[in-house]
């Protein structure tokens, strides 16, 4: 494995998935690593592993090249869309795995061109190269998604679905997605390719919110909501930070097929009840 890494992203839901499958594995052992983290980040205390963290914004080639002590591996957990500053910071990179999306996929093409033009630099740049697009990521007490959703169903008994709940949802494991990204550093099949990073497990949205309630031994009533009449009322809204088409996205199946993942890496994500149930024990919300 690349002993000399450079992680963007190392505070985050995925980075701190990321730290504690590295050091909890043979090839962490020695590992040099450098963590960029955002100043201020709530989130930027990396102490509990042994990691040098630098000051720096992935957005600012500036701050980049201040935290680069070059001939390392860059492991952008940050976002695709820094993907340019990045690489622009870090000359010299011996190679760079980036963490995308599935939403590259979708038919709402604004967010999709964005991620295509991301990864096109870095399918452009001269070091060798890898992509992970990963599904909704879930897992810890930080994510961006069913951590809200946890504690929303925990605190009511009505819970609204869009759209009835019926679209399909394959969410993965953030140390799923750690494993793949730790076994990208060493699998040659894994340089000039990009990887769809799915779930254990395919369910509607009415499901999940089910299993959720029943992990945490809450009765709910799941109301369904119109959806496009949802985003429509949304759209009339100024400033608000909820996006109509981000609504409109749970219209859109989420399935893919990791299978080359699980041939070049090994890949094998746990079923989703498994990987919720850990994470309502991270949060601390499993009843006695």
């Amino acid at each position: 494995m690349a002993e000399r890494l450079f992680i963007t992203g190392a505070a985050g839901n995925t980075g701190r998935a990321f730290l504690e499958t590295l050091f909890a594995s043979p090839e962490g052992r020695g590992a040099d690593v450098t963590c960029l983290v955002m100043p201020g980040d709530p989130n930027g205390d990396l102490s509990g592993w042994p990691v040098r963290t630098v000051a720096g914004d992935a957005r600012d080639t500036a701050s980049i090249s201040r935290a680069w002590d070059g001939d390392r591996t860059i492991v952008n957990i940050s976002s695709i869309y820094h993907s340019g500053s990045i690489l622009e910071g870090c000359p010299g990179a011996k190679r760079i795995v980036a963490i995308s999306s599935t939403g590259i996929f979708s038919r709402f093409r604004e967010e999709a061109v964005r991620i295509e033009a991301s990864e096109e630099t870095v399918r452009s740049a001269s070091v060798p190269w890898t992509i992970m697009r990963p599904t909704m990521i879930y897992g810890t007490p930080i994510d961006r998604n069913m951590s809200k959703l946890i504690r929303y169903i925990s605190r009511r008994r009505v819970i609204p679905l869009p759209g009835g709940g019926r679209s399909l949802f394959q969410p993965v494991s953030a140390f799923d997605l750690a494993s793949a990204v730790l076994a990208s550093l060493t699998a040659p099949a894994a340089e000039g390719r990009s990887y769809e990073i799915s779930g254990g497990s395919v369910h509607t949205l009415r499901e999940i919110v089910s299993m959720i309630a029943g992990i945490l031994g809450k009765r709910i009533t799941a109301v369904p909501v119109p959806l496009r009449a949802a985003a429509a009322a949304l759209g009339l809204i100024p400033g608000l930070p909820v996006k109509p088409v981000q609504v409109l996205r749970l219209l859109e199946d989420k399935v893919f097929d990791h299978s080359a993942a699980a041939a070049d890496l090994g890949f094998s994500p746990v079923k989703l009840e498994e990987g919720l149930r850990r994470q309502i024990g991270l949060m601390g919300m499993l009843p006695r």
